[in-house]
């Protein structure tokens, strides 16, 4: 079996060279030479390439139709795992969930795309225990794609930092910190360096983190509730209310699941 799989590979690589070569200078036979080569190879990961490849030239419902007929037909997880993500990216829960729980029962994909929708569905969700139950099966495991292991991390630090175990905060955002920049990682120290009275260097943090959004605000309105500060946490509600009234109510909820009162 193993043989044969080589021949495949071989037969199918220059299909998957050509139709990535097209679609990097955007030409319309990318897709449908990497939808040759999945077809030719049946590796699942072939078939991502070609689906993204046909998200981006003809579009998310296009793309969402052409997964779910593969699945049917070639069933792996690794298209599994792409059809949930254009669920996802649709707003589709619902699709997204069966997607992951066909996938799930087909295997484990290489690149943990499975593990990032099942953790992206649960931090959707209103069950705050089961997303933190999720964390710390996810926090075990040592074969996490890169975007999903920094996932884990940032939810880890600020569990920590809400819970007031600053020492184990600041050892996952150094841990960050030392693998790639990371924002919310910034914003964590920024809340520790103030609890500890170092101005000089919250600040340093702070700039380091970049320009306020959304995002970093959030990170600051639960950095400064971990620490006390609840002046500030008000008025960096009020300035989410103004310009993302959906991240406003999330920190509110985030804020009280952790018995903080606002």
């Amino acid at each position: 079996m193993s043989v044969f799989r080589g021949l495949v590979g071989l037969l199918s690589a220059p299909l998957l060279w050509l139709g990535q070569l097209a679609h990097m200078f955007q030409m319309p036979a990318g897709a449908k030479l990497l939808q040759a080569a999945w077809w030719v190879s049946g590796q699942g990961e072939r078939a991502k390439l070609a689906l993204a490849a046909m998200r981006k030239q003809e579009g998310l419902a296009q793309a969402r139709g052409r997964a779910a007929d593969w699945l049917d037909r070639r069933p792996c997880p690794e298209i599994a795992g792409f059809a949930a993500l254009l669920a996802l990216e649709a707003g589709d829960d619902d699709d997204a969930r069966q997607f992951l729980q066909r996938g799930q029962a087909l295997g484990q994909d290489r690149d943990g795309t499975l593990d990032l929708v099942e953790y992206v569905l649960a931090a959707r969700g209103s069950d705050s225990q089961a997303l933190r139950d999720l964390v710390r099966r996810l926090d075990q495991r040592r074969d996490l794609p890169p975007a999903l292991c920094r996932l884990v991390g940032i939810e880890q630090a600020y569990d920590h930092l809400l819970e007031g175990r600053f020492d184990d905060a600041a050892r996952r955002a150094n841990h960050l910190l030392a693998v790639a920049d990371c924002p919310p990682a910034e914003i964590a120290l920024w809340a520790l360096a103030l609890r500890e009275g170092h101005d000089d260097q919250a600040e340093r943090h702070l700039r380091n983190a970049g320009p306020a959004n959304p995002e970093l605000v959030q990170f600051q309105a639960l950095g400064s509730a971990a620490i006390g500060r609840l002046d500030e946490v008000r008025s960096l509600l009020l300035w989410l209310q103004e310009h993302e009234p959906r991240v406003a109510d999330s920190t509110v909820n985030l804020l009280r699941g952790k018995g903080v009162a606002i």
